[in-house]
Formats: structure tokens, sequence, C-alpha cells
């Protein structure tokens, strides 16, 4: 994802928007990369 391209302070806010634009098919992978990566 491009989120390594963004300053940190938005990194979330940016996240939970591509996350909104993807299929609900990918909730799982968002819910993982979430977990592993921003949280």
């Amino acid at each position: 994802m491009a989120l390594s391209l963004i300053s940190v302070s938005e990194i979330e806010q940016q996240f939970k928007h591509i996350r909104a634009l993807f299929l609900p098919s990918l909730n799982e992978l968002f819910i993982y990369f979430e977990r592993q990566r921003i949280k």
C-alpha cells in the first residue's frame, strides 16, 4: 500500500479512507494489516 508515502499524522485517517474504497471481501486483509502495522 501507499501508506508509507504520506505523513505519519495522516496514516490512520488515510487507511480508513482506502479501506472504504475497497470491496467488503477484502475486509479480512485490512483487519490483518491494521493489527500488524498500524496499531
